[in-house]
């Protein structure tokens, strides 16, 4: 009996882990592609698909320290920004056609303290 338990345990175990455990990587920044950054690029490219160019975005041009107006000129202008101008955002990805994911809207949130320079940059989900 505690054998048929445990056994059942662990397929129970295996097969909620499985798409859980896919589900965390195809939503993570490691699984999607890595496309080289090009403003021009950047700009044309659907909103949705602007997901295989930010980690190259990300680790070749620091945005932190610059002026959100620096910013606007080498990604176009926000698709979102907050009332109170603590941050703009850009959509990176639509998850709505990804198999396992959780999150729908992917957005790289670009943070501005008062005197409108960048203070943090983040990829989120929601």
């Amino acid at each position: 009996m505690k054998r048929t338990f445990a056994i059942a345990l662990g397929a129970v175990t295996v097969a909620v882990a499985i798409p859980l455990l896919m589900s965390l990587y195809e939503s993570s920044r490691f699984s999607w592609p890595r496309e080289t950054f090009d403003p021009n690029r950047w700009r044309q490219t659907p909103s949705e698909e602007r997901y295989r160019q930010v980690n190259d975005l990300l680790s070749k041009h620091k945005l932190v320290g610059r002026t959100v107006g620096d910013v606007e000129l080498l990604l176009g202008k926000p698709d979102n920004r907050a009332a109170d101008g603590r941050y703009v955002s850009y959509v990176l990805k639509s998850g709505e056609k990804d198999r396992f994911t959780f999150n729908f809207l992917y957005l790289l949130r670009i943070w501005v303290d008062t005197r409108g320079t960048v203070s943090a940059v983040n990829v989120t989900s929601d």
